[in-house]
């Protein structure tokens, strides 16, 4: 009859009150304000969650066919000072890439190639099969590396010195 008694019920968003309708549950009836900071801090944990597995699920190696017939050049993300390899189907005779500043190419072994990301920016990266005239085309995007920043951001905010167990002025905890 009354099943519905033990059932949370919401009420309004996330900054109003959440009760129970039975006696036995908590009332929560803190003030506004505190709620509003609890709620911030939620939806922060959230982005910054989010965020992280968007850093976490990039690709960190990619398969390149130059069998393939489409000449779409093959997106490529990497961030400052992290590297992405690139395995290719058959040996690479050479390679070039547009902009040596933004990201460099470092063949490792003759069907692959190690692409580091140096600076903000996007370059073409093209490879040609040793054997053919055939090519492919990557569009490679550097993006800022945001843990590289934040880390410098609280080193000023410090006032940290470089020194011996630091990155860039951040002192290193584990």
């Amino acid at each position: 009859m009354r099943k519905d008694i033990d059932k949370l019920k919401f009420v309004g968003h996330l900054s109003d009150i959440y009760e129970f309708d039975n006696m036995r549950s908590l009332n929560m009836t803190t003030p506004r304000s505190l709620r509003h900071c609890i709620s911030a801090l939620m939806t922060s944990v959230f982005v910054v969650s989010i965020a992280t597995l968007n850093i976490c699920a990039q690709e960190t190696s990619y398969m390149a066919s130059f069998g393939d017939a489409s000449k779409e050049p093959i997106s490529i993300n990497v961030l400052v000072g992290q590297s992405r390899v690139i395995n290719f189907d058959r040996p690479i005779g050479r390679f070039s890439i547009s902009n040596p500043e933004v990201a460099e190419a470092v063949m490792v072994k003759p069907t692959q190639v190690l692409v580091n990301g140096k600076g903000f920016g996007q370059v073409n990266f093209i490879a040609w099969e040793k054997s053919d005239d055939r090519y492919i085309v990557f569009d490679v995007f550097v993006r800022a590396n945001l843990s590289l920043i934040d880390a410098h951001q609280h080193a000023a905010i410090a006032g940290n010195q470089p020194g011996p167990g630091t990155v860039a002025g951040a002192r290193c905890r584990s």
